[in-house]
């Protein structure tokens, strides 16, 4: 008798352990599916917002096989990891990405395209030619009393084709007009090599605009010289000296050839852009600044834009 007792006794302790021990490794799957159901609602409604939320998963009417949890379990971390990577349940992706393609559709639809007119300023020196706008080759060309023509030759060579290929796709969207905008110092504070002085030189006033304005929170001067696109010669510009000091004929010589590299650049740009007309030409000796270069050719407006294209 004593011993039956102690039998069941046994038994019964180890019944206990044995149901411990599955509560432990088991967590009761109402629970689990309720996580693994909020999971699936909340990416659903992450990937969906303002759209109603349908259940993806059904609750099954009777409790799972102690193997089809373990199965299962391992299904669902699979498929909650995945979600996680994607940034979408797995089931419902497709109906997002139709849904937002779609939107899109619609939006393109009711909300056609607006062409702009869209001011190109071009810069010259490492952008619309290689090198330093043929400047060093171009002075050495110069100096062996070489023609215009040969001068032509050379930047034709040293024109960087990307000019085209950017302005060609932005034609297809938006009208636009081509300005140069570019640094010649020398045309504007020229320092003589033929005396000490550093001379600001002046030409048709109404060619000239200043202006000080605030870049990165500090005051800056910034200046620039609107050469018209119906100059051919530099001794159109020259004629129109007004600067206090008078320059020697060295000095009107070299500003000359200057003036010459910038009209000669500028026509090869008209010519391999397709232009109808040589474009303006502003020259700085400071700061570039998009803004106030569009204000001095009269490009403002609600549908103007521009942008700078530059090295």
């Amino acid at each position: 008798m004593a011993a039956n007792f102690m039998y069941i006794a046994l038994a019964t302790i180890c019944f206990s352990f044995f149901l411990l021990e599955a509560s432990c490794e088991y967590e009761p799957w109402s629970t689990k599916f309720n996580s693994m159901e909020n999971t699936l609602d909340k990416a659903f409604v992450a990937s969906n917002p303002g759209r109603p939320l349908n259940h993806v998963l059904k609750i099954p009417q009777k409790r799972p096989s102690r193997h089809f949890l373990q199965a299962d379990h391992e299904k669902n971390r699979i498929l909650l990891e995945s979600q996680l990577k994607e940034g979408a349940p797995p089931r419902v992706a497709g109906a997002v990405g139709r849904f937002k393609d779609e939107e899109l559709e619609d939006e393109v639809q009711h909300q056609p395209h607006k062409r702009l007119n869209v001011l190109c300023l071009l810069d010259l020196d490492m952008t619309c030619f290689w090198g330093n706008d043929a400047n060093d080759l171009g002075c050495a060309m110069l100096w062996m009393q070489r023609s215009k023509e040969d001068l032509k030759d050379l930047y034709r060579l040293l024109w960087n084709e990307e000019a085209n290929r950017a302005l060609d796709e932005l034609s297809k969207f938006h009208d636009r007009k081509v300005c140069i905008y570019t640094m010649r110092s020398a045309l504007l504070m020229y320092h003589s090599c033929f005396r000490r002085a550093t001379i600001a030189l002046r030409w048709d006033p109404s060619w000239h605009y200043e202006e000080v304005i605030e870049i990165d929170g500090e005051l800056k001067s910034v200046h620039i010289l609107r050469i018209p696109g119906s100059i051919t010669d530099p001794k159109e510009i020259l004629q129109t000296y007004s600067g206090d000091e008078p320059l020697l004929d060295l000095e009107e010589r070299d500003i000359g050839m200057c003036l010459l590299r910038l009209l000669t650049a500028r026509d090869v740009l008209k010519e391999k852009l397709g232009l109808e007309e040589a474009p303006e030409t502003l020259v700085t000796c400071s700061v570039k600044d998009v803004v106030f270069a569009a204000e001095c050719v009269g490009h403002v407006g609600k549908d103007q834009r521009a942008f700078l294209w530059d090295d």
